[in-house]
This record gives C-alpha cells, sequence and structure tokens, in this order.
C-alpha cells in the first residue's frame, strides 16, 4: 500500500517550439520518394493517433534512409537544447503521409524529452500542425519543428488531394558521462 501523500500542482510553463529552414542541407523530393517506397514496402500502419498511414515507430531500424536526417536532427535538437553536458540521440523515427481527410489527434510524447516533425513534402494550403497554447504553424517543404515532447499538438483533417510527407522523431537527452565531459 502506498502511504504517500500526493499533491497536484498545476504551474504554467512556456515552451520553446523551433523551426528550422532545410531545404539547403537535405534534398526532400529524394527523402519524398524514398519515404513512398518505403510505404510501398510496409504498407500497414500501427495503431495510433494518426488517421492515415505512418510506419513503424522504430523505422530507423528498418531502413537507412533515415540515417542522414536524423544526425542532422540530432544537430539541431543540440542548437536547441544548448547544452554541452548533454548527449541528444533520436530514439524512434517513422514517416507519415496524410492524404486528403487524414489527421492526427491532439496527443503528445510523453515519453521524450524532445519530439521534432521534418516535412519532406508539404503544399501551401497542407493542414497545419497545432500546439496548445495557439500556436499553429504552417509547414513548408523542408521544415524542421523540433520541440518538448510533453507538448501537445494535433494535426486538422486535411482537405485537399495532395499528400503531406513528414518523418518524425522522438529523441532523448542523457548526461554525458565525466569522462565525455573532460574531451
Amino acid at each position: 500500500m502506498n502511504n504517500a501523500k500526493t499533491y497536484k500542482v498545476q504551474i504554467p510553463r512556456d515552451a520553446n517550439v523551433s523551426v528550422f529552414d532545410l531545404r539547403h542541407e537535405i534534398d526532400a523530393d529524394l527523402i519524398s520518394t524514398k519515404i513512398l517506397e518505403f510505404r510501398t514496402q510496409f504498407p500497414e500502419s500501427n495503431s495510433s493517433n494518426v488517421i492515415g498511414w505512418h510506419s513503424d515507430y522504430f523505422s530507423q531500424k528498418q531502413s537507412n534512409i533515415f540515417d542522414s536526417l536524423i544526425e542532422i536532427v540530432e544537430n539541431k535538437t543540440r542548437e536547441v537544447v544548448n547544452d554541452s553536458d548533454f548527449n541528444i540521440s533520436v530514439v524512434q523515427t517513422w514517416a507519415i503521409v496524410y492524404e486528403k481527410n487524414n489527421a492526427a489527434v491532439r496527443h503528445n510524447h510523453s515519453d521524450t524529452l524532445y519530439s521534432a516533425v521534418y516535412y519532406a513534402s508539404a503544399k501551401p494550403n497542407s493542414s497545419p500542425i497545432r500546439f496548445d497554447g495557439g500556436l499553429t504553424i504552417m509547414p513548408e517543404t523542408g521544415m524542421l519543428v523540433v520541440f518538448p515532447g510533453w507538448l501537445f499538438h494535433e494535426v486538422p483533417a486535411m482537405r485537399f488531394d495532395h499528400k503531406r510527407i513528414a518523418v518524425a522523431f522522438n529523441l532523448n537527452c542523457t548526461l554525458k558521462t565525466y569522462e565525455e565531459r573532460l574531451q
């Protein structure tokens, strides 16, 4: 039996959402093509908050198509964290293809410190990503959005006949060892 007395404390806290333009660092068309090929190879979706197709949450273990993207996402997240005492690493990667009427219901990634989404293909009228607190970001091809994993967000249903292709990431931070910090 638990003898602990538990108190709920409600505090407002700020969340930083960082947006990077990766158009000059990543070939978005190539990533889009590889994701659509990946979808052909792995057509089944996991059950999740996404209404539409998405790959396995550990897609980085199924294919090396995400390797260069993972390295860039880890580096950009290091910029966001801005603390050299931590190792930043992607622990989950999955691709998402939104088509007409596809959406993602409100959710968060509470089991990870940071999350990110890279837009490999996003037309000007693609559905936005909406965060709690009123922030709405219209995706653009080549855009990377990095945010705290605890921050709730959603994607409203796509209203048009085109694909919104994205790659999502969950990242964790671990404290570097004493030896690593001396280097």
